[in-house]
């Protein structure tokens, strides 16, 4: 697995950047509110507030990548040992054109099922109805599919837990988009029954 995509970096810096910034921009406003300059110190202090907002959303926004990047990896590991174990041909982080890269590919008989790992815990789905995170990831999987001419994707949630509705009628986008919930196993699983 590549390790040098690390994009929470570039969000990291971002938000160190906008931290040093914020504090010139505090200490601005208190020397300009000691020398009795109120609209220049308001300005500033304003700015600082504006700037320690962006500061702790880039933090918390390289916190979220940087974790989704490990546990991707870790899962990858897992499913790559489990599905050897069971002699399902499959390979880790595809790059794919125009698209970037598919999380796993296993080739079931031969034909290509993409797979991409979220680390959701739940599926917000009704019935047929996604939530917003839920149709990006769904429309991401139905990319990866056409373009690798498969006839099946999955979106695998190892620590995702269905809902009842989900456990009896299923998730996903369509008969062609399956999600699973759970360990490497049940995914093997889920693959072998695909066959």
């Amino acid at each position: 697995m590549s390790q040098n995509f690390e994009p929470w970096k570039q969000d990291r810096s971002r938000g160190i950047k906008s931290l040093l910034w914020a504090t010139a921009s505090g200490a601005g406003a208190v020397l300009f509110a000691i020398n009795g300059n109120a609209p220049f110190a308001l300005g500033l202090g304003l700015i600082s507030v504006a700037l320690t907002g962006m500061s702790s959303s880039s933090f918390r926004k390289a916190s979220n990548r940087e974790f989704g990047k490990k546990f991707e990896h870790d899962c990858t590991q897992a499913a790559l040992s489990e599905l050897a174990k069971r002699h399902i041909r499959v390979e880790a982080n595809v790059m794919v054109k125009g698209l970037g890269d598919i999380d796993l590919v296993a080739y079931v008989g031969g034909t290509p099922v993409p797979i991409e790992i979220k680390s959701f815990r739940i599926w917000s789905q009704f019935l047929f109805f996604n939530g917003k995170r839920e149709a990006r990831t769904i429309a991401q999987a139905g990319r990866q599919k056409s373009r690798l001419k498969a006839d099946i994707a999955f979106v695998w949630l190892p620590q995702g837990r269905p809902t009842m509705l989900q456990r009896f009628f299923g998730a996903g986008g369509s008969r062609d988009i399956k999600v699973i919930f759970g360990s490497e196993k049940v995914l093997a699983d889920a693959l072998a029954r695909s066959a």
